[in-house]
């Protein structure tokens, strides 16, 4: 028996595998030539090796290995909550099509700064409503 999984979600399919420990030191293990690869995502899923890990399995099953990640799988509910929990994460940190509402001072202007530095977005506008600024995320 193999999992069946759509190319689009392999990615998010790997990374939730190699969260759990044992599934990532066996895949490092039968693996090597991708291991540093497979660390560098395991603790940063926006890294650019991503590419280069999904490359490798997704090359794998194109050339009949369709069950190569079966070892490693952790049942279709630990995947799932996992992956639930990477979509979850990712929108918590992306403020596009959203509007904060902080105080006008420069202490809020740094916390409000400073929070962002963890999100993604592409551009914000400012508008000053006397006391308050309301950004405007694009």
């Amino acid at each position: 028996m193999y999992m069946e999984i759509p190319k689009q979600n392999l990615t998010n399919v790997i990374h939730a595998i190699i969260l759990n420990n044992d599934s990532f030191f066996e895949m490092s293990k039968d693996f090597p030539e991708i291991a540093a690869d497979l660390t560098t995502f395991k603790h940063n899923p926006n890294c650019s090796c991503k590419n280069k890990v999904t490359k490798f399995f997704n090359d794998k099953i194109e050339s009949g290995q369709k069950d190569i990640l079966d070892k490693y799988y952790i049942g279709k509910e630990t995947t799932e909550n996992r992956i639930l929990k990477i979509i979850k994460d990712h929108d918590e940190k992306v403020l596009t099509g959203k509007i904060i509402t902080i105080d006008n001072s420069k202490e809020a202007w740094n916390n409000f700064a400073q929070e962002c530095s963890s999100k993604f977005f592409r551009n914000f506008s400012v508008i000053e409503k006397g006391d308050k600024l309301d950004i405007y995320f694009i």
